[in-house]
């Protein structure tokens, strides 16, 4: 299994809410929000095991180990942003939940998609072309989180 260091790249942790509020404001002339967002800092995951999905985040999709914030967690960055993993209880989905999936850019989505199925994430959707946009692929990591793949030169 070959390790991705040096290729991964963040171009974006997203989170797929809706947020047709922003569009509503937008499309109604509101007055802009006195406080704005200036960047993205973390997720939470529950997994069975944090110490082990953080080693897959690492072995698989290239993630860095970060200092856990608490004892029973774990934790993984992309860049600098978070992904605190703590216990759950059970393997749930987030496909289909109110947050959908996160988004990870690779400068080789071939080689990327290859290794994290080669350490035992499920291919979801295969590698497809945005036209004009980027390719992607979207797989679910061993404990159930859906993870959008998108290639970034």
């Amino acid at each position: 299994m070959g390790w991705l260091k040096g290729t991964i790249m963040l171009r974006r942790i997203t989170v797929s809410v809706g947020l047709a509020f922003v569009t509503i404001a937008a499309a109604s002339g509101a007055a802009e929000p006195a406080t704005r967002a200036t960047g993205y800092d973390n997720v939470h995951i529950r997994v069975l095991d944090p110490e082990r999905a953080a080693s897959w985040y690492v072995s698989a999709l290239g993630a860095r180990l970060s200092t856990p914030p608490a004892p029973g967690t774990a934790q993984v960055t992309f860049g600098a942003n978070v992904i605190t993993i703590t216990k759950g209880s059970s393997v749930q989905t987030s496909a289909g939940t109110l947050i959908d999936h996160i988004g990870l850019s690779f400068r080789d989505l071939d080689a990327a998609v290859k290794t994290a199925e080669a350490a035992g994430a499920k291919v979801t959707t295969t590698i497809r072309d945005s036209p004009g946009i980027f390719r992607y692929a979207y797989i679910e990591d061993p404990w159930g989180v859906r993870i959008e793949m998108v290639e970034d030169a």
